[in-house]
């Protein structure tokens, strides 16, 4: 069975994967330890396992067509009966594929972040301007690309949200606020542990909290290249910065297009 880590891109993901890691392991955060608690669900080799050509051939429809089998294979392949994948797709359906399918999903986590940090976290990220960041917020047909030709589909900010959230009625799922980790980590990531159903260690629990915190994942970073980051750093602010970078105009454009959502959760 599946456990979900989910949100859309540059929410916080990776962070609280680092904190999960640390309080599993009992070992020190390795920022580009291959040996991971939580794992991607778009794994070339894990698709290339199940599919007769390369998978860079595929377009992305078979994706979705494989992907069951890719699931399934992942989950026979793992070294317990519970596996934790990380994910960035929308809870959605795609030619009567569930990408997220309920019948091996355990109860799961969804991380939220301000998508006003989220459009700047994104560009830095991607390379690409804040104005083009806005856009692929706001496009119904968003789909995130990997280098290994695989994709998310992430569809607009809010759809995702409420793919996971008013719209899921069949997968548990806690939902977490990124900045709610940030302003009391004690309450939240105890959270996060009982999402998972993990047993609370208050020395472990210690420990994660100062393994994955931001100033040690940037120091660790600054050490040695995370191989997670595309373009420049991928630790850079770790706090909100929306309303010093972000233009009226910019502000407005999200506004219009996230509103429900935002208010809902932001006010």
């Amino acid at each position: 069975m599946i456990k979900w880590l989910a949100s859309y891109p540059k929410s916080g993901n990776t962070w609280l994967r680092m904190f999960f890691n640390a309080y599993v392991s009992g070992m020190p955060v390795d920022i580009n330890n291959p040996y991971q608690y939580i794992i991607s669900d778009v794994s070339l080799p894990m698709f290339q396992t199940v599919c007769a050509k390369p998978v860079t051939q595929l377009t992305h429809l078979e994706q979705f067509y494989y992907r069951p089998a890719v699931l399934l294979n992942m989950l026979s392949l793992h070294v317990t009966d519970e596996l934790v994948l990380k994910t960035h797709h929308a809870k959605a359906v795609v030619d009567d594929i569930h990408i997220i399918p309920a019948i091996f999903s355990l109860p799961s986590i969804y991380l939220i972040r301000d998508p006003r940090d989220i459009a700047i976290s994104y560009a830095r990220h991607t390379n690409i301007s804040i104005n083009e960041s806005i856009s692929q917020l706001n496009n119904p047909k968003q789909a995130g690309d990997h280098e290994n030709g695989l994709i998310h589909l992430m569809l607009t900010w809010s759809q995702h949200v409420e793919s996971w959230t008013v719209k899921n009625n069949n997968i548990p799922v806690t939902v977490l606020k990124y900045e709610d980790l940030l302003e009391d980590p004690d309450t939240n990531f105890k959270a996060a542990l009982k999402a998972f159903n993990l047993d609370f260690d208050s020395k472990r629990f210690k420990f994660a909290l100062e393994q994955s915190s931001f100033d040690n994942l940037k120091n660790l970073e600054n050490q040695n290249k995370f191989r997670e980051a595309t373009h420049g750093v991928f630790f850079k602010h770790g706090r909100s910065v929306w309303k010093n970078i972000l233009t009226k105009e910019q502000r407005e454009i999200i506004w219009s297009n996230h509103k429900e959502v935002i208010e809902k959760y932001y006010g």
